[in-house]
Protein backbone atom coordinates (compact mmCIF):
# COMPACT_ATOMS: atom_id res chain seq x y z
CA UNK A 1 0.00 0.00 0.00
CA UNK A 2 1.42 3.34 -1.06
CA UNK A 3 1.43 6.22 1.40
CA UNK A 4 -0.11 9.29 -0.21
CA UNK A 5 -0.08 11.36 2.98
CA UNK A 6 3.61 12.00 3.58
CA UNK A 7 3.94 15.29 1.71
CA UNK A 8 3.65 18.67 3.45
CA UNK A 9 2.32 21.97 2.09
CA UNK A 10 5.85 23.38 2.15
CA UNK A 11 7.14 20.47 0.06
CA UNK A 12 4.33 20.92 -2.47
CA UNK A 13 5.17 24.59 -2.82
CA UNK A 14 8.81 23.68 -3.28
CA UNK A 15 7.85 21.35 -6.14
CA UNK A 16 6.33 24.46 -7.69
CA UNK A 17 3.07 23.20 -9.21
CA UNK A 18 0.53 25.73 -10.44
CA UNK A 19 -1.92 24.43 -7.87
CA UNK A 20 0.31 25.39 -4.94
CA UNK A 21 2.12 28.46 -6.31
CA UNK A 22 -0.35 30.04 -8.74
CA UNK A 23 -2.49 31.99 -6.26
CA UNK A 24 -1.75 34.23 -3.31
CA UNK A 25 -3.96 35.98 -0.79
CA UNK A 26 -5.08 39.18 -2.57
CA UNK A 27 -4.77 41.13 0.67
CA UNK A 28 -1.62 39.75 2.29
CA UNK A 29 0.29 38.25 -0.62
CA UNK A 30 0.75 34.99 1.32
CA UNK A 31 0.67 31.68 -0.58
CA UNK A 32 -2.70 29.94 -0.54
CA UNK A 33 -3.29 26.24 0.06
CA UNK A 34 -3.96 24.53 -3.28
CA UNK A 35 -7.52 23.30 -3.81
CA UNK A 36 -8.28 24.54 -7.32
CA UNK A 37 -6.32 23.16 -10.31
CA UNK A 38 -7.53 19.72 -11.49
CA UNK A 39 -4.38 17.75 -10.77
CA UNK A 40 -3.30 15.38 -8.01
CA UNK A 41 -0.58 16.00 -5.45
CA UNK A 42 0.62 12.39 -5.77
CA UNK A 43 3.61 11.11 -7.72
CA UNK A 44 2.34 8.96 -10.60
CA UNK A 45 2.36 5.15 -10.61
CA UNK A 46 5.82 3.59 -10.02
CA UNK A 47 5.88 1.73 -13.38
CA UNK A 48 5.15 5.01 -15.18
CA UNK A 49 7.82 6.85 -13.22
CA UNK A 50 10.34 4.12 -13.99
CA UNK A 51 9.50 4.15 -17.70
CA UNK A 52 9.84 7.93 -17.88
CA UNK A 53 13.15 7.90 -16.01
CA UNK A 54 14.55 5.24 -18.34
CA UNK A 55 13.33 7.10 -21.43
CA UNK A 56 14.89 10.38 -20.33
CA UNK A 57 18.22 8.91 -19.32
CA UNK A 58 18.28 6.94 -22.59
CA UNK A 59 17.70 10.10 -24.62
CA UNK A 60 14.13 9.53 -25.85
CA UNK A 61 13.56 13.26 -26.22
CA UNK A 62 13.33 13.61 -29.98
CA UNK A 63 10.49 13.05 -32.44
CA UNK A 64 7.82 10.37 -32.15
CA UNK A 65 8.98 6.79 -32.90
CA UNK A 66 6.26 5.04 -34.96
CA UNK A 67 5.86 2.15 -32.54
CA UNK A 68 4.87 4.32 -29.56
CA UNK A 69 1.49 5.47 -30.93
CA UNK A 70 0.65 1.94 -32.03
CA UNK A 71 1.41 0.63 -28.55
CA UNK A 72 -0.86 3.28 -27.08
CA UNK A 73 -3.70 2.41 -29.44
CA UNK A 74 -3.44 -1.22 -28.40
CA UNK A 75 -3.37 -0.50 -24.67
CA UNK A 76 -6.16 2.07 -24.86
CA UNK A 77 -8.39 -0.40 -26.70
CA UNK A 78 -7.59 -3.05 -24.11
CA UNK A 79 -8.39 -0.68 -21.24
CA UNK A 80 -11.69 0.45 -22.76
CA UNK A 81 -12.74 -3.15 -23.29
CA UNK A 82 -11.64 -4.57 -19.96
CA UNK A 83 -12.65 -1.67 -17.74
CA UNK A 84 -15.81 -0.38 -19.41
CA UNK A 85 -16.94 -3.15 -21.74
CA UNK A 86 -16.47 -0.94 -24.80
CA UNK A 87 -14.90 -2.96 -27.61
CA UNK A 88 -13.01 -0.55 -29.84
CA UNK A 89 -10.53 -1.31 -32.59
CA UNK A 90 -7.06 0.16 -32.07
CA UNK A 91 -7.47 1.95 -35.41
CA UNK A 92 -10.33 3.96 -33.86
CA UNK A 93 -7.88 5.64 -31.46
CA UNK A 94 -5.56 8.54 -32.20
CA UNK A 95 -3.05 9.99 -29.71
CA UNK A 96 -3.39 13.80 -29.65
CA UNK A 97 -2.04 16.63 -27.53
CA UNK A 98 -5.04 17.23 -25.24
CA UNK A 99 -8.80 17.09 -24.83
CA UNK A 100 -9.49 20.71 -25.70
CA UNK A 101 -7.78 20.36 -29.08
CA UNK A 102 -10.29 17.60 -29.87
CA UNK A 103 -13.15 19.88 -28.84
CA UNK A 104 -11.91 22.74 -31.02
CA UNK A 105 -11.64 20.47 -34.04
CA UNK A 106 -15.06 18.93 -33.35
CA UNK A 107 -16.68 22.37 -33.18
CA UNK A 108 -14.98 23.38 -36.43
CA UNK A 109 -16.00 20.20 -38.25
CA UNK A 110 -19.55 19.81 -36.95
CA UNK A 111 -20.74 23.42 -36.83
CA UNK A 112 -20.60 26.69 -38.74
CA UNK A 113 -20.04 30.19 -37.35
CA UNK A 114 -23.14 31.43 -35.56
CA UNK A 115 -24.49 27.96 -34.81
CA UNK A 116 -25.03 26.74 -31.26
CA UNK A 117 -23.06 24.52 -28.88
CA UNK A 118 -25.16 23.19 -25.99
CA UNK A 119 -23.43 22.82 -22.61
CA UNK A 120 -25.08 21.51 -19.43
CA UNK A 121 -23.85 23.49 -16.43
CA UNK A 122 -22.10 23.71 -14.07
CA UNK A 123 -19.35 22.93 -16.52
CA UNK A 124 -15.59 22.76 -16.99
CA UNK A 125 -14.65 26.36 -17.66
CA UNK A 126 -13.22 26.13 -21.24
CA UNK A 127 -16.42 24.44 -22.45
CA UNK A 128 -18.14 27.78 -21.91
CA UNK A 129 -15.52 29.97 -23.56
CA UNK A 130 -14.16 27.99 -26.52
CA UNK A 131 -17.41 28.11 -28.57
CA UNK A 132 -17.40 31.91 -28.50
CA UNK A 133 -13.71 32.02 -29.39
CA UNK A 134 -14.57 30.05 -32.53
CA UNK A 135 -17.51 32.27 -33.45
CA UNK A 136 -20.22 29.93 -32.20
CA UNK A 137 -22.96 30.57 -29.64
CA UNK A 138 -22.73 28.73 -26.32
CA UNK A 139 -26.13 27.74 -24.94
CA UNK A 140 -25.88 27.01 -21.21
CA UNK A 141 -28.43 24.57 -19.77
CA UNK A 142 -28.40 24.81 -15.96
CA UNK A 143 -28.83 21.48 -14.22
CA UNK A 144 -31.03 20.56 -11.29
CA UNK A 145 -29.97 20.01 -7.68
CA UNK A 146 -32.50 17.59 -6.17
CA UNK A 147 -32.31 15.47 -3.01
CA UNK A 148 -28.67 16.40 -2.45
CA UNK A 149 -27.44 15.53 -5.94
CA UNK A 150 -26.94 17.13 -9.34
CA UNK A 151 -28.88 15.86 -12.35
CA UNK A 152 -29.31 16.95 -15.94
CA UNK A 153 -32.48 18.90 -16.67
CA UNK A 154 -33.74 16.75 -19.52
CA UNK A 155 -36.66 19.03 -20.36
CA UNK A 156 -34.42 22.10 -20.67
CA UNK A 157 -31.79 20.06 -22.51
CA UNK A 158 -34.39 18.91 -25.04
CA UNK A 159 -35.54 22.50 -25.51
CA UNK A 160 -31.97 23.64 -26.21
CA UNK A 161 -31.10 20.74 -28.55
CA UNK A 162 -34.33 21.08 -30.53
CA UNK A 163 -33.42 24.55 -31.77
CA UNK A 164 -32.51 24.55 -35.46
CA UNK A 165 -29.17 26.23 -34.77
CA UNK A 166 -28.07 23.63 -32.16
CA UNK A 167 -25.49 21.32 -33.73
CA UNK A 168 -23.26 19.96 -30.94
CA UNK A 169 -23.72 18.81 -27.33
CA UNK A 170 -20.80 18.79 -24.89
CA UNK A 171 -21.30 15.93 -22.42
CA UNK A 172 -18.85 15.52 -19.55
CA UNK A 173 -19.04 12.17 -17.72
CA UNK A 174 -17.83 11.68 -15.04
CA UNK A 175 -19.05 15.20 -14.62
CA UNK A 176 -16.57 17.95 -13.75
CA UNK A 177 -17.32 19.77 -11.44
CA UNK A 178 -20.34 18.02 -9.87
CA UNK A 179 -18.73 14.65 -9.21
CA UNK A 180 -21.65 12.78 -10.78
CA UNK A 181 -21.29 9.55 -12.73
CA UNK A 182 -24.27 9.53 -15.05
CA UNK A 183 -26.42 6.40 -14.91
CA UNK A 184 -27.25 4.26 -17.90
CA UNK A 185 -30.82 5.56 -17.79
CA UNK A 186 -29.61 9.17 -17.90
CA UNK A 187 -27.21 8.44 -20.75
CA UNK A 188 -29.97 6.70 -22.70
CA UNK A 189 -32.18 9.76 -22.27
CA UNK A 190 -29.41 12.03 -23.56
CA UNK A 191 -28.74 9.71 -26.49
CA UNK A 192 -32.42 9.74 -27.46
CA UNK A 193 -32.39 13.54 -27.42
CA UNK A 194 -29.24 13.66 -29.54
CA UNK A 195 -30.59 11.20 -32.11
CA UNK A 196 -34.00 12.87 -32.20
CA UNK A 197 -32.57 16.34 -32.76
CA UNK A 198 -29.69 15.33 -35.03
CA UNK A 199 -26.87 16.88 -33.01
CA UNK A 200 -23.40 15.43 -32.62
CA UNK A 201 -21.94 14.75 -29.17
CA UNK A 202 -18.50 15.57 -27.81
CA UNK A 203 -18.05 13.11 -24.92
CA UNK A 204 -15.39 14.23 -22.42
CA UNK A 205 -14.60 11.06 -20.47
CA UNK A 206 -11.12 11.82 -19.13
CA UNK A 207 -12.24 11.34 -15.51
CA UNK A 208 -13.53 7.82 -16.27
CA UNK A 209 -10.67 6.04 -14.45
CA UNK A 210 -11.68 7.88 -11.25
CA UNK A 211 -15.17 6.53 -10.64
CA UNK A 212 -15.61 5.91 -6.92
CA UNK A 213 -16.17 2.36 -5.60
CA UNK A 214 -19.72 1.26 -6.30
CA UNK A 215 -20.16 3.34 -9.45
CA UNK A 216 -19.59 2.33 -13.08
CA UNK A 217 -18.59 4.50 -16.02
CA UNK A 218 -20.46 3.79 -19.24
CA UNK A 219 -18.88 5.27 -22.40
CA UNK A 220 -21.52 7.26 -24.24
CA UNK A 221 -20.55 5.89 -27.66
CA UNK A 222 -20.96 2.31 -26.37
CA UNK A 223 -24.74 2.69 -25.99
CA UNK A 224 -25.54 1.72 -29.59
CA UNK A 225 -24.13 1.89 -33.12
CA UNK A 226 -26.45 4.81 -33.80
CA UNK A 227 -25.05 6.77 -30.86
CA UNK A 228 -21.48 5.90 -31.85
CA UNK A 229 -22.18 7.39 -35.29
CA UNK A 230 -22.68 10.86 -33.78
CA UNK A 231 -20.14 10.72 -30.94
CA UNK A 232 -16.52 11.80 -30.67
CA UNK A 233 -14.92 10.71 -27.38
CA UNK A 234 -11.97 12.21 -25.53
CA UNK A 235 -10.11 9.87 -23.19
CA UNK A 236 -6.83 10.33 -21.29
CA UNK A 237 -4.65 9.18 -18.43
CA UNK A 238 -4.09 12.79 -17.40
CA UNK A 239 -6.50 12.75 -14.44
CA UNK A 240 -6.36 9.12 -13.33
CA UNK A 241 -2.58 8.90 -13.32
CA UNK A 242 -1.72 12.60 -12.86
CA UNK A 243 -0.02 13.09 -16.22
CA UNK A 244 -1.62 16.30 -17.53
CA UNK A 245 1.72 18.05 -18.07
CA UNK A 246 2.89 15.42 -20.54
CA UNK A 247 0.17 16.33 -23.06
CA UNK A 248 -1.33 13.14 -24.40
CA UNK A 249 -5.04 12.49 -24.86
CA UNK A 250 -6.83 9.95 -27.02
CA UNK A 251 -9.34 10.79 -29.73
CA UNK A 252 -11.69 7.80 -29.96
CA UNK A 253 -14.13 7.46 -32.88
CA UNK A 254 -15.59 3.96 -33.01
CA UNK A 255 -17.92 4.54 -35.98
CA UNK A 256 -16.11 3.90 -39.27
CA UNK A 257 -17.97 6.53 -41.28
CA UNK A 258 -17.45 9.27 -38.71
CA UNK A 259 -13.82 8.23 -38.42
CA UNK A 260 -13.42 8.61 -42.17
CA UNK A 261 -14.80 12.15 -41.96
CA UNK A 262 -12.17 12.91 -39.32
CA UNK A 263 -9.27 11.17 -41.06
CA UNK A 264 -7.43 14.23 -42.30
CA UNK A 265 -7.92 16.13 -39.04
CA UNK A 266 -6.96 13.12 -36.89
CA UNK A 267 -3.76 12.63 -38.87
CA UNK A 268 -2.81 16.27 -38.36
CA UNK A 269 -3.71 16.14 -34.66
CA UNK A 270 -1.58 13.03 -34.10
CA UNK A 271 1.56 15.14 -34.52
CA UNK A 272 0.78 17.08 -31.34
CA UNK A 273 1.22 14.31 -28.77
CA UNK A 274 4.66 13.99 -27.15
CA UNK A 275 6.74 10.79 -27.04
CA UNK A 276 7.00 10.94 -23.24
CA UNK A 277 3.24 11.51 -22.93
CA UNK A 278 2.43 8.59 -25.21
CA UNK A 279 4.90 6.34 -23.38
CA UNK A 280 3.62 7.33 -19.93
CA UNK A 281 -0.01 6.79 -20.95
CA UNK A 282 0.75 3.39 -22.46
CA UNK A 283 2.50 2.21 -19.32
CA UNK A 284 -0.23 3.63 -17.09
CA UNK A 285 -2.91 1.67 -18.94
CA UNK A 286 -0.83 -1.52 -19.07
CA UNK A 287 0.90 -1.55 -15.67
CA UNK A 288 -0.64 1.20 -13.54
CA UNK A 289 -4.06 -0.18 -12.68
CA UNK A 290 -3.11 -1.46 -9.23
CA UNK A 291 -1.85 2.02 -8.33
CA UNK A 292 -5.07 3.50 -9.72
CA UNK A 293 -7.16 1.31 -7.42
CA UNK A 294 -5.18 2.52 -4.41
CA UNK A 295 -5.69 6.13 -5.49
CA UNK A 296 -9.43 5.59 -5.92
CA UNK A 297 -9.72 4.13 -2.43
CA UNK A 298 -7.68 6.97 -0.96
CA UNK A 299 -9.75 9.61 -2.72
CA UNK A 300 -12.96 7.93 -1.62
CA UNK A 301 -11.94 8.25 2.03
CA UNK A 302 -10.76 11.84 1.51
CA UNK A 303 -14.09 12.79 -0.01
CA UNK A 304 -16.16 11.00 2.62
CA UNK A 305 -14.25 12.38 5.60
CA UNK A 306 -14.08 15.85 4.09
CA UNK A 307 -17.80 15.97 3.41
CA UNK A 308 -18.62 14.76 6.92
CA UNK A 309 -16.37 17.41 8.44
CA UNK A 310 -17.72 20.18 6.22
CA UNK A 311 -21.35 19.35 6.99
CA UNK A 312 -20.59 19.09 10.71
CA UNK A 313 -18.99 22.54 10.78
CA UNK A 314 -21.39 24.18 8.28
CA UNK A 315 -24.69 22.26 8.42
CA UNK A 316 -26.39 24.44 5.77
CA UNK A 317 -23.68 23.75 3.21
CA UNK A 318 -24.79 21.80 0.14
CA UNK A 319 -21.94 19.34 -0.41
CA UNK A 320 -23.04 16.33 -2.47
CA UNK A 321 -21.48 12.91 -2.02
CA UNK A 322 -19.20 12.28 -4.99
CA UNK A 323 -19.55 9.38 -7.40
CA UNK A 324 -16.51 10.10 -9.56
CA UNK A 325 -13.57 12.47 -10.06
CA UNK A 326 -11.77 14.25 -7.23
CA UNK A 327 -13.57 17.52 -7.97
CA UNK A 328 -16.62 18.66 -6.04
CA UNK A 329 -18.99 21.61 -6.07
CA UNK A 330 -20.08 23.13 -2.76
CA UNK A 331 -23.05 25.49 -2.79
CA UNK A 332 -22.36 28.10 -0.13
CA UNK A 333 -25.50 30.20 -0.68
CA UNK A 334 -26.62 29.76 2.93
CA UNK A 335 -23.46 31.45 4.18
CA UNK A 336 -22.09 33.88 1.61
CA UNK A 337 -22.77 35.64 -1.65
CA UNK A 338 -19.03 35.73 -2.36
CA UNK A 339 -17.56 32.40 -1.21
CA UNK A 340 -14.36 32.86 -3.26
CA UNK A 341 -13.46 35.91 -1.19
CA UNK A 342 -14.21 33.98 2.00
CA UNK A 343 -12.07 31.04 0.84
CA UNK A 344 -9.06 32.97 -0.40
CA UNK A 345 -9.01 36.02 1.87
CA UNK A 346 -10.20 34.47 5.14
CA UNK A 347 -9.51 30.73 4.91
CA UNK A 348 -6.29 30.98 2.88
CA UNK A 349 -7.44 28.32 0.41
CA UNK A 350 -7.27 28.71 -3.39
CA UNK A 351 -10.50 27.63 -5.11
CA UNK A 352 -12.45 27.99 -8.36
CA UNK A 353 -15.58 30.11 -8.07
CA UNK A 354 -18.96 29.22 -9.53
CA UNK A 355 -19.14 32.28 -11.78
CA UNK A 356 -16.73 30.59 -14.19
CA UNK A 357 -18.67 27.29 -14.09
CA UNK A 358 -21.84 28.81 -15.54
CA UNK A 359 -23.97 31.91 -15.20
CA UNK A 360 -26.35 30.39 -12.64
CA UNK A 361 -23.82 29.56 -9.91
CA UNK A 362 -22.40 32.62 -8.11
CA UNK A 363 -22.27 30.78 -4.76
CA UNK A 364 -20.57 27.56 -5.90
CA UNK A 365 -17.00 26.60 -5.08
CA UNK A 366 -15.11 23.92 -7.02
CA UNK A 367 -12.72 22.04 -4.74
CA UNK A 368 -10.08 19.38 -5.34
CA UNK A 369 -9.69 16.46 -2.91
CA UNK A 370 -6.65 14.88 -4.60
CA UNK A 371 -4.11 15.90 -1.99
CA UNK A 372 -2.66 14.36 1.19
CA UNK A 373 -5.50 13.73 3.64
CA UNK A 374 -4.15 15.90 6.42
CA UNK A 375 -3.92 18.84 4.03
CA UNK A 376 -7.34 18.24 2.52
CA UNK A 377 -9.05 18.05 5.91
CA UNK A 378 -7.22 21.19 7.00
CA UNK A 379 -8.51 23.01 3.92
CA UNK A 380 -12.04 21.75 4.52
CA UNK A 381 -11.87 22.85 8.15
CA UNK A 382 -10.59 26.29 7.16
CA UNK A 383 -13.22 26.74 4.47
CA UNK A 384 -16.22 25.56 6.46
CA UNK A 385 -15.22 27.55 9.54
CA UNK A 386 -14.65 30.71 7.49
CA UNK A 387 -18.01 30.35 5.77
CA UNK A 388 -19.86 30.02 9.07
CA UNK A 389 -18.14 33.08 10.49
CA UNK A 390 -18.39 35.10 7.28
CA UNK A 391 -19.87 38.58 7.66
CA UNK A 392 -21.00 38.55 4.03
CA UNK A 393 -24.77 38.25 3.62
CA UNK A 394 -26.17 34.96 2.31
CA UNK A 395 -27.12 34.88 -1.36
CA UNK A 396 -30.61 34.12 -2.60
CA UNK A 397 -30.15 31.40 -5.27
CA UNK A 398 -31.19 32.53 -8.73
CA UNK A 399 -33.75 30.60 -10.73
CA UNK A 400 -32.08 28.29 -13.25
CA UNK A 401 -32.93 28.85 -16.89
CA UNK A 402 -31.39 28.17 -20.27
CA UNK A 403 -28.70 30.78 -20.88
CA UNK A 404 -27.47 31.80 -24.32
CA UNK A 405 -23.95 33.23 -24.68
CA UNK A 406 -23.37 34.75 -28.09
CA UNK A 407 -20.03 34.37 -29.90
CA UNK A 408 -17.26 36.87 -29.29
Amino acid sequence: MLDFSKVSAAQLREVGSLKWTGKTNPKTGEALMGCWVAEMDFVTAPPVLEALTTAITSGLLGYMPPQLPQNLRTETARLLGERYGWEVEPEAITPVVDVLSILREHITLATSPGEQIVVPTPAYMPFLTIPGQLGRECVQVPSRFIDGQWSLDMVALHEALARPQAKLLILCNPWNPTGRVLSEAELQQVSQLALETGVQVFADEIHAPLTMPGFRHIPFASLSPEVAAVTVTAHAASKGWNLAGLHCAQLVISDANLRQAWQEVATRMSHGATPLGVLATTVAYREGREWLEEVREYLSVNLSQGRDLACQLAPKLQAPALQGTYLQAWDCAAYSDNPVAVAEEQAGVAVNGGTILGDAYPTLLRLNAATPRHLYLEMVQRLASALVSSPIAPHEPAAHAVKRVRPL
